[in-house]
């Protein structure tokens, strides 16, 4: 996975304030997140082997992101530390109705997240052909996102992108050619393990349909 950290602070009330108002919230709580976190831990769980690479800063909350994968068992070796940004953080309001409806409104700080640079990640030239698969998401520069998945190509290391958050996805469009390598990459390691062990059981049905309409 080479994907971000963020720390979601989460604040519930009753109604959003209006613009300048103050209103009581009725909770708080704090989690560790980040869409390449996230994705990074729930494939750990389901018992993938998995190293992240990512950046944080160099504060309290950067310490518990990293310390919340390592709690899943994923090497995080390769997580950098900014000592200049802060780690990354996600402001979410919950306006949560009578009903136990909910509304919500974030702010996503990026911080270290989108510091990354090529530099930091040349190691993975040499290095990212004894994974299985590389995972990305676009809470992270493009330009990474681009060389990373031209490294995993030359490799013919498959690349599975979650074109997440939407607002990026026309950055996708501008450097598609790069990044469908390794999609087609992945598709063919997908027809040869059908071929070998017939359908995936695993697998739910929209994610393969999804692979294949890539």
């Amino acid at each position: 996975m080479v994907g971000s950290f963020v720390k979601d602070l989460i604040v519930s009330a009753s109604r959003f304030p209006e613009r300048g108002e103050t209103v009581l919230g009725t909770g708080f709580r704090m989690a560790t997140g980040g869409k390449g976190a996230n994705q990074a831990v729930e494939a750990a769980r389901v018992g993938a082997r998995v190293t992240m690479v990512g950046k944080v800063g160099d504060d309290a909350f950067g310490r518990d992101l990293v310390g919340a994968c390592e709690e899943s068992g994923i090497d995080c070796s390769g997580v950098m530390v900014d000592l200049e940004n802060p780690s990354s953080v996600g402001n979410v309001q919950l306006q949560v109705g009578e009903d136990g409806s909910t509304e919500n409104r974030i702010i996503v700080v990026p911080g270290a997240n989108m510091t990354i640079t090529p530099e930091e990640i040349a190691f993975l030239e040499t290095e990212i052909g004894q994974f299985d698969m590389v995972l990305l998401q676009l809470e992270i520069p493009m330009e990474i996102n681009e060389l990373v998945a031209e490294y995993a190509s030359r490799k013919g290391v498959p690349v599975m992108l979650n074109t997440a958050p939407s607002d990026q996805v026309g950055e996708i469009h501008a450097r598609e050619e790069v990044l469908r390598a390794g999609i087609g990459e992945m598709k063919l390691r997908m027809r040869q393990l059908q071929r070998v062990a017939g359908d995936i059981p695993d697998l739910p049905a929209a994610y393969r349909d999804r692979i294949e309409a890539l």
